[in-house]
C-alpha cells in the first residue's frame, strides 16, 4: 500500500510540474502579448502580464523557443526586434521620471506614510514607487539601518571600570555548566510525534552549527554577568531595553577563540560568481548576509531582562499561553479564496526557505530536546520556552498539559558585541535560491551531478522523467525522503513540486547551455545555468508573485 501511494504521490509531481506557475485562480488569455529582457547577471525587467506570445532574451547568447499561453512562460518564443527595442526605451524614460518598479525599491525601508507618499505610475500604468538612489544596482550599503542606537557604558555607577575577561570566563563556565545540564536533563522527543518530526524540521543542518550556538550563548552570558554591575534601565519600570555593552578587544577575542570571525574587513577576491555561503554578495561587508551568521534586526528585542529571557506582560506578569490564543482566536473556517490559488501561499514557503532559517538547539550531546520532560535547573530558560496547554484544551482535553518548545540557536553578532540574544540564520540571507542549491559549498557540491552542469535526479514512474533525488540520511518521512539544497523539501507535497519544477528548468537550461558550448567546463555550466535559474526566480517573485 506504501509503494502504490507513493507511486500515486510522484505522478502527481511529475504531472504538475509539467505545468507553468500560475498564481491566479485561472490561467484563461488575458490578451496581448509581452516581451521580457532577462539579464543571467540577476537583473530583470519585464511586465509578463499578457498571453499569446512572447519573447526574451538572454546574454551570453543563449535563447529558448516555444509558445506561452498564459504569460509566465519565461524563455519562450522567438518573436523580437522593434517592440523590444520599443520597451527598452520605455523602461529607461521611466527610471529617469524617479518612478521604479517594486523590484527596484525592495531594499528601502518604508512606514506606512512613506509608503502612501511613494507610490507612482508606471509606462504600462502599473504601481511604482519612488525611492532613494541608493537602491540601485551596484550600491553595497547596507539596505537599512542598524536597530541598535547606542551602547551601554561598561563603566559601574562607582566609576570603577567593569571587567570583561572576567565576564566572560564567568560565561564559559555557565555554558558549560548548561550545556552539561542539558545533556543529562533532557530526554529526546519520541519517534512519530509532532515533537520528533518538528525537530528534524528544524535541525542545525551542519555540525559547525554547535560551535555557533555555544559562541552565541557566551556572548549572552557575559552580557548577564556585565548587567549585574552596571545600570542597564534609562526608563524604569516596564522598560525594555535592550542591553548592548558593544565590542571590544576582549569580546572578539573569546568569541573568536570558539571558532567565530568576529572581523567585517574580509577580503573578497575578484570573481566570476557568487559564493555559496553568500559571503562577499557585499563588498564592502563581506559576512554580510553570510550563512551561519546572526539574522539582522530592524527593531530592537523585547527580552523580559533586556538580554535573553521571553517576553512578559508590562506589569511584569507572564504571557497568556500561545495555545490559548491560538485556540480562541484562529478559528478553522473553510473560507476559499476566490483569488489566489493554494500554491501562492507554498511558493512564499518557497522564498521563505530561502532566505531563513533559525534552527533550534540540541544537547550537548548533539540529540534533539524535549522539554516537556523536565522543568529543572536554573537554566532551563537558555534552553525551553515550552507551550502550557489548559486542562479544558478542545482537542487535548487534558490528555497534555505542555507542548514542546525548544529556542532558536544563539549566534554572535557580527561584530561580536557583547549584548542581547540573537538567533542564527543557517542559509543564506539573499534570494540565491540557496533552497536549490545549498547554503554551503558542501552542501552545493552534494546536489550536483558533477557532469554537464546537472543537478542530481532520479527516475520518476512517468517514463524515467526528471524527479529529486533521494536523501537516505533523512529519517524525517514515512517511505522516500527528497533531497534538495533545504532539508525542508519534504515538509509537504507540493514544497517538493516546486523544487521538482526549479531541479527541472536548471537541467533543461545546463543541457541547452552544453549544446551551445560543447567546451565549457562541468563547473561554467553549472554556474551559468544557476545564475539564468536565479534570475528566473527573482523575476517571478518580483513580477509576478
Amino acid at each position: 500500500m506504501k509503494g502504490w501511494i507513493l507511486g500515486l504521490f510522484l505522478v502527481s509531481i511529475s504531472s504538475i510540474a509539467r505545468a507553468q506557475i500560475n498564481f491566479g485562480g485561472s490561467t484563461s488569455s488575458r490578451g496581448g502579448s509581452s516581451s521580457a529582457s532577462v539579464n543571467v547577471g540577476a537583473q530583470a525587467f519585464a511586465n509578463s502580464r499578457g498571453s499569446g506570445s512572447s519573447s526574451a532574451s538572454f546574454s551570453g547568447g543563449f535563447s529558448a523557443q516555444g509558445s506561452s499561453s498564459n504569460g509566465r512562460n519565461f524563455g519562450s518564443s522567438n518573436s523580437r526586434g522593434g517592440a523590444q527595442t520599443n520597451l527598452n526605451s520605455r523602461i529607461s524614460a521611466q527610471s529617469s521620471s524617479g518612478c521604479l518598479p517594486p523590484a527596484q525599491c525592495s531594499s528601502s525601508l518604508f512606514t506606512s506614510g512613506d509608503f502612501s507618499r511613494s507610490k507612482c505610475s508606471l509606462f504600462d500604468g502599473s504601481q511604482g514607487f519612488s525611492c532613494s538612489a541608493r537602491t540601485f544596482v551596484g550600491s553595497s550599503r547596507r539596505p537599512f539601518q542598524s536597530a541598535d542606537s547606542g551602547f551601554i557604558s561598561t563603566r559601574a555607577n562607582a566609576g570603577a571600570r567593569v571587567n570583561v575577561a572576567t565576564a566572560f570566563r564567568s560565561g564559559q563556565n555557565a555554558v558549560s555548566n548548561m550545556t552539561f545540564f542539558s545533556s543529562s536533563q533532557f530526554s529526546s522527543p519520541k519517534r512519530g510525534t509532532g515533537s520528533f518530526y518538528h525537530a528534524r524540521f528544524q535541525r542545525q543542518a551542519r555540525p559547525a552549527l554547535q560551535r555557533v550556538g555555544r559562541a552565541g550563548l557566551l556572548a549572552t552570558q557575559a552580557a548577564l554577568e556585565l548587567s549585574n554591575g552596571v545600570s542597564t534601565r534609562q526608563g524604569g519600570r516596564g522598560d525594555r531595553t535592550a542591553v548592548n555593552f558593544g565590542s571590544s578587544v576582549t569580546s572578539r577575542q573569546n568569541i573568536e577563540s570558539n571558532g567565530q570571525s568576529c572581523s567585517s574587513s574580509q577580503s573578497c577576491p575578484t570573481r566570476q560568481y557568487r559564493t555559496a555561503d553568500g559571503s562577499c554578495n557585499n563588498v564592502r561587508e563581506a559576512r554580510y548576509g553570510q550563512s551561519d551568521t546572526a539574522l539582522n534586526r530592524i527593531i530592537l528585542p523585547e527580552y523580559a531582562n533586556g538580554i535573553d529571557t521571553p517576553r512578559r506582560s508590562t506589569n511584569g506578569a507572564e504571557l497568556t499561553s500561545a495555545r490559548v490564543l491560538s485556540t480562541n482566536l484562529a478559528k478553522d473556517f473553510n473560507n476559499q479564496d476566490s483569488k489566489f490559488t493554494y500554491i501562492t501561499m507554498v511558493f512564499g514557503q518557497f522564498v521563505d526557505h530561502d532566505m531563513t532559517h533559525s534552527p533550534i538547539l540540541k544537547n550537548g550531546n548533539n540529540q534533539d530536546i524535549d522539554c516537556c520532560s523536565s522543568s529543572a535547573g536554573a537554566d532551563f530558560e537558555s534552553f525551553c520556552d515550552p507551550i502550557s496547554v489548559p486542562r479544558n484544551d478542545p482537542f487535548f482535553q487534558g490528555r497534555r498539559t505542555c507542548m514542546n518548545l525548544v529556542r532558536s540557536t544563539p549566534a554572535p553578532a557580527l561584530d561580536c558585541s557583547v549584548r542581547y540574544r540573537e538567533q542564527v540564520n543557517q542559509l543564506t540571507h539573499w534570494l540565491d535560491s540557496s533552497q536549490i542549491y545549498g547554503s554551503n559549498d558542501n552542501e552545493q557540491r552534494s546536489v550536483r551531478q558533477g557532469r554537464g552542469g546537472r543537478l542530481q535526479t532520479a527516475s520518476g514512474p512517468d517514463n524515467g522523467r526528471q524527479i529529486l533525488p533521494n536523501d537516505n540520511q533523512e529519517s524525517s518521512c514515512t517511505g522516500t525522503c527528497f533531497k534538495a539544497g533545504d532539508g525542508r523539501v519534504n515538509e509537504n507535497p507540493n514544497l517538493s513540486v516546486l523544487h521538482t519544477i526549479f531541479l527541472r528548468e536548471h537541467n533543461r537550461v545546463a543541457d541547452q547551455l552544453s549544446r551551445l558550448n560543447p567546451s565549457w567546463s562541468d563547473e561554467k555550466l553549472f554556474q551559468e545555468s544557476k545564475r539564468f535559474v536565479n534570475a528566473e526566480y527573482q523575476h517571478i517573485i518580483y513580477n509576478e508573485w
